[in-house]
């Protein structure tokens, strides 16, 4: 290879880095949460609830779990921070708690300015 393709190749290998830095700069500044720190927890309830009292066929997943930060306990109940409640199928909600039965130890996504924002997926 001649020195200006080295050159061009070197300028497109830079530019692209620079691209990426911005993508994800931009994604950490749009989502916050996704810098948001984390700390083991454990699930301390998870039931399945009829949604809405119904007989639409939807079911809720309800599961509370506990975690500490610094000296404190914290309590919380939100699976997904996009979804502040997770509802669908009985089967679908089924298979939820079969990943987060109550004891089981988790980690926690946590607001280090509030830790009572917090999620088990961001």
């Amino acid at each position: 290879m001649d020195s200006i393709t080295l050159l061009l190749v070197a300028g497109i290998l830079v530019l692209a880095v620079i691209f990426v830095r911005l993508l994800l700069y931009i994604w950490e500044r749009m989502n916050p949460r996704s810098a948001w720190p984390t700390t083991h927890g454990h699930i301390t309830h998870a039931v399945i609830e009829r949604w809405l009292g119904d007989d639409s066929g939807a079911y809720r997943a309800h599961i509370a779990y506990e975690f500490s930060v610094g000296h404190f306990i914290y309590r919380g109940e939100r699976l997904r921070w996009d979804q502040p409640v997770l509802n669908g199928t009985k089967a679908e909600m089924q298979r939820v708690l079969r990943r987060y039965p109550v004891g089981r130890r988790v980690m926690v996504h946590y607001n280090p300015k509030d830790p009572h924002e917090c999620c088990l997926e961001i």
